[in-house]
């Protein structure tokens, strides 16, 4: 199995700087690679490369977006990797220059088939589109994915089943509320299918959806839903076989809002969601579990403290129902990283400090786990000075987390930094991460705020680039570095 390690930072001059990491879990799991040169993905230089998303196949087929000014817009970019063939070259799919275009987010299937989505300011309102890549084919013509054309539709996300069949959700408005919207594409049919409300709860704002499949067609979609007072998360699922189930509402604390929920889905259909919510005084850091057949139980404190903010958890479970979930907590003053391994049959284990490290503040943390339940979490770490780095720790069953964690990405002048997300090949079912940034006052409430050879190579400020590095035994490695924003707007 491979993960792949998405990582942001920005730098002393304020611009944010990343990385891509895949590496392999199997025998020889943590071999330290050997980097081969940078290689760039894109080289317009009208204007910044920012937010770049990525999302890889068993078969190490990728795809990475990105939105870029061309000096007077903003528009959607994306390029293609096959390997043995590497990079296709920058594509601009998005063509409509009535307005500027952000959010990209990215999905692809098992085959190579590839689908990307953005939201699209038409100078009046946003629209959801979308474009899809066929491996011998190349990029579609960017096609809507929803037709209103009175009110606004936002912040997409996407996923892609084992069948090939691709799920985008979005918000949108009818004008007195916004909801979760779903649509479909059906591997084989030339367009997406119609949207569909994914909810119909008459009550309050649905904001930040968002989307995890499984290889058999399990669909879990997670949201904000305000009640009128506070945020809370709500949940639907598909069930392969049963198919969908009503909307609930899967937390109970009703002493302040939830923020940033994050949801996996096992093979079976089993899903595992996390967020962080606040108790009234501090941010607390919660799971629910998805059983088909039974729904939602009932919600589970994962955190270990009463006296300072727990938040911006990551969860991932792998093919058999096991999964990793890390959050950062505050312990005295400054933020660690904490870890639960979750077994079926048994549940969560206790809540384990990951990193020791006291020269500052650990935050961002992204999570892994493989078919064998060997597991990653990285995040971003405060140094000294104004040095921020990247960390890792790895867990074995029988063994528990290795020893102290080494820096995977360091010597980043730290002006805020981040990781954004491990995601799996092959087993390995998790939805997208939200990755936080200033935003605008509706979307006030996306608050959120072993070890790793270092990645070597040079950081690029304004180009999304990629390194395809090579490990001892023949495994390959792909490293991508990238300029993500320090603002996206709705």
């Amino acid at each position: 199995m491979t993960l792949l390690l998405d990582l942001a930072k920005r730098n002393s001059q304020g611009l944010l700087l990343a990385a891509i990491f895949i590496f392999s879990t199997s025998a020889q799991a943590f071999a330290a690679p050997t980097w081969q040169g940078a290689e760039s993905l894109e080289t317009d230089n009208a204007g910044a490369a920012q937010s770049p998303q990525a999302a890889f196949n068993d078969s190490g087929q990728a795809v990475v977006t990105w939105q870029q000014s061309d000096g007077t817009r903003t528009n959607i970019w994306a390029n293609y990797y096959t390997p043995g063939s590497g990079w296709s070259g920058p594509t601009l799919i998005e063509t409509n220059n009535v307005g500027a275009a952000y959010y990209p987010a990215a999905a692809i299937g098992s085959d190579g088939e590839a689908f990307v989505v953005w939201q699209l300011q038409n100078g009046t309102r946003y629209d959801i589109w979308g474009a899809q890549y066929t491996p011998g084919t190349g990029w579609s013509a960017p096609a809507l994915l929803e037709t209103d054309s009175t009110y606004i539709a936002a912040r997409p996300h996407v996923a892609v089943d084992g069948a090939g069949t691709a799920v985008a959700v979005w918000r949108q408005s009818d004008g007195a509320r916004y909801y979760t919207m779903l649509a479909v594409h059906v591997k084989g049919e030339s367009a997406w299918r119609a949207p569909v409300k994914a909810e119909n709860i008459a009550t309050g704002d649905a904001n930040l959806p968002r989307v995890a499949t499984s290889p058999r067609g399990d669909i879990a979609i997670v949201w904000l839903k305000s009640d009128g007072t506070r945020d809370n998360v709500w949940a639907v699922n598909y069930v392969s076989g049963s198919g969908w189930t009503s909307a609930v509402g899967i937390e109970t604390q009703n002493m302040g809002h939830a923020y940033a929920p994050q949801v996996a889905v096992d093979n079976n259909g089993y899903a595992i969601a996390v967020w962080h919510q606040s108790n009234g005084t501090i941010l607390n850091v919660w799971t629910n579990r998805f059983t088909p057949g039974a729904g939602w139980g009932a919600p589970q404190l994962l955190d270990t403290t009463d006296t300072a903010d727990s938040q911006n958890p990551r969860v991932a479970v792998n093919s058999q129902g096991y999964a990793i979930a890390a959050w950062s907590q505050k312990d005295s003053g400054q933020a660690n990283i904490y870890a639960r391994v979750y077994t079926p049959g048994s549940g969560w284990s206790a809540a384990t400090l990951v990193e020791q490290i006291t020269t500052g503040d650990a935050d961002y943390p992204a999570a892994g786990i493989d078919s064998s339940q060997n597991a990653v979490v990285a995040w971003s770490q405060a140094g000294a000075g104004s040095i921020t780095s990247i960390y890792t720790n790895k867990y074995a069953p029988g063994t528990g987390w290795g020893g102290p964690p080494q820096p995977c990405h360091e010597r980043i002048r730290r002006g805020g930094g981040r990781l954004a997300a491990i995601r799996r090949d092959p087993d390995q079912h998790m939805g997208q991460p939200l990755h936080h940034s200033a935003v605008p006052a509706d979307r006030s409430k996306e608050r959120g705020g072993g070890g790793c050879s270092r990645l070597r190579g040079p950081l690029l400020r304004r180009h999304v680039r990629s390194m395809v590095p090579v490990r001892r035994g023949g495994d390959a490695y792909r490293h991508a570095q990238r300029g993500l924003p320090s603002c996206r707007l709705d």
